[in-house]
């Protein structure tokens, strides 16, 4: 997960941390404050390692991007069981560190888009904290769709941001997780038109689908 706030590394304390140190290196932003693990259960860390800084400086989004990307396909190569994406969330515009001075939001684009055709392939979702709904919409629904996400989901910091993560997050674990199966290899000749399968739910019970 890549948090674009400018923070150039990780911390941990109970504190607020303003940035003030800024870097255009993708990897001081390769090493995650929160590992990759499976969500729900992920999402208290995440959402706590988010309260616990604060933007102050610019908005370095390609090298966070770049850096949460190269994290993402390390992983994803050990993982190959697993699906792996990138979930981008930004409040505002890139502003520095950008190799397309009058257009900015093309290197942000670039990386998502090579993200998700490279091997392993990873897709890039987007949530982007904006203070007015309309205001960078566009540019970050560009970038979920080069990211293969089609459209970023906005928050509208006005309102109660903890709520709109958890429920981004969740619309992200589903979307992820639909139409996915892993069919067990016996050896066996298998007809995809007798195939059963059943579905546990968290609660334990199961359903043929």
């Amino acid at each position: 997960m890549s948090v674009d706030t400018g923070t150039g590394g990780s911390g941990g304390s109970s504190s607020i941390k303003f940035c003030n140190n800024d870097s255009c290196d993708p990897s001081r932003y390769a090493e995650p404050e929160v590992e990759i693990a499976a969500l729900p259960g992920n999402n208290t860390l995440i959402i706590n390692a988010i309260k616990a800084h604060g933007p102050l400086t610019m908005t370095p989004s390609a090298p966070a991007l770049d850096g949460a990307m190269q994290h993402a396909k390390q992983w994803a190569g050990q993982h190959p069981d697993h699906t792996t994406v990138v979930v981008f969330a930004t409040d505002g515009m890139p502003t520095v560190c950008a190799g397309d001075a009058l257009f900015p939001i093309n290197d942000v684009k670039k990386i998502a888009e090579d993200g998700v055709k490279g091997t392993p392939s990873v897709k890039t979702f987007v949530i982007g904290v904006l203070a007015v709904a309309a205001m960078g919409a566009n540019n970050l629904h560009a970038v979920a769709a080069a990211g293969g996400t089609n459209k970023a989901f906005i928050i509208q910091a006005n309102q109660d941001m903890t709520a709109q993560f958890s429920a981004a997050l969740e619309s992200i674990r589903g979307a992820v997780m639909e139409c996915e199966f892993k069919i067990p290899q016996t050896g066996a000749v298998l007809d995809y038109d007798k195939v059963n399968v059943v579905y546990q739910a968290v609660d334990s019970s199961k359903h043929d689908v």
